[in-house]
């Protein structure tokens, strides 16, 4: 006779949650889209991106990426996909309840930063210290760019945004 298994799979709470449409027009606003491939520091620097921000790769576009048309379902269709991989990477590692809200700002976070840049704050998230994650969120305003640690001023209000969801009292 077989044994049932005694132990059963955490239920995930945030499963259910998707970015509201409300969050998806938040984000592709503060991306700003651009239908070319840039230097997302400025002439020269940062990093090749297109789109709505989606990273193509660390350091300058070469010229003949500069050179690249980007059509809008192009950078719709890496929107959707960057915004899907970040949804499931907060499914896979945050266990405590989030909020519609904080579900929103955390998807643009992570969109922002990757699953990676995110660890610190699923950590906090995960052992309930929600105004401690709203604290890293709100210190990620730098970027490395040819090696150097660069303070981008345009992320500043941003973080804010992304923070003030885990500075409330959770509903």
């Amino acid at each position: 006779m077989a044994r049932a298994a005694t132990a059963t799979k955490k239920e995930n709470l945030n499963a259910k949650l998707s970015m509201s449409a409300a969050g998806r027009l938040r984000l592709a606003s503060r991306e700003r889209l651009r239908l070319e491939y840039y230097n997302d520091g400025g002439k020269n620097k940062g990093h090749c991106t297109y789109g709505y921000g989606t990273l193509v790769h660390r350091g300058v576009c070469t010229e003949e990426e500069l050179a690249i048309t980007v059509t809008k379902e192009m950078a719709d269709a890496s929107l959707n996909s960057r915004i899907r991989d970040a949804e499931n990477a907060i499914r896979r590692n945050v266990t405590q309840e989030l909020n519609q809200e904080q579900f929103d700002a955390l998807v643009s976070f992570v969109y922002n930063t990757g699953p990676t840049g995110a660890i610190a704050v699923f950590e906090r998230l995960n052992a309930g210290e929600f105004v401690a994650a709203a604290d890293v969120i709100s210190s990620r305003t730098s970027s490395r760019q040819n090696g150097e640690l660069v303070h981008l001023k345009g992320l500043v209000s941003r973080r804010t945004e992304e923070s003030v969801p885990f500075r409330l009292e959770k509903k």
